[in-house]
Formats: C-alpha cells, sequence, structure tokens
C-alpha cells in the first residue's frame, strides 16, 4: 500500500520549510533511520542528522551516546 507511489507518475515537486527543535529532530531520525523505515525516508533522516551533527555537535554527540533515542 505504501509502496504504490513508486508507480504513480509524479507529477509535482514539493519544496517547504521545516521548523523543528534538537529534541524533535533527535526523534524524526531515531525513527526514521531505523532499518525497518522505507528506503526514501531513511536518506532524507539521514542527511538531517549529518545537519544535526554539522550544527549540534555536542547534541548529535549526547544522542550518539544515547544510542541514538531522543530524550
Amino acid at each position: 500500500r505504501e509502496l504504490a507511489r513508486s508507480v504513480l507518475p509524479v507529477g509535482a515537486y514539493t519544496e517547504f520549510y521545516w521548523t523543528v527543535n534538537a529534541r524533535a529532530l533527535m526523534n524524526f531520525v531515531s525513527l526514521r533511520a531505523a532499518e525497518t523505515a522505507q528506503r526514501e525516508i531513511r536518506r532524507y533522516a539521514e542527511a538531517c542528522e549529518r545537519f544535526l551533527a554539522e550544527q549540534m555537535p555536542i547534541t548529535h554527540a549526547a544522542f550518539v551516546a544515547n544510542n541514538r533515542h531522543a530524550p
């Protein structure tokens, strides 16, 4: 059911701005970068984690030390 979009024609692209705090970003990454997540969202979550590591290295280090679980 979720993979139906892979065979449907893509007629539009979406651009958006996302406002998020560190805790919500860590929660998103921990859920969506999991092996059980769909490949497309996993790639996006991995990009978000790279952003977190670059912009907030201390917070990211704590996130990794906590087994990638949001507090």
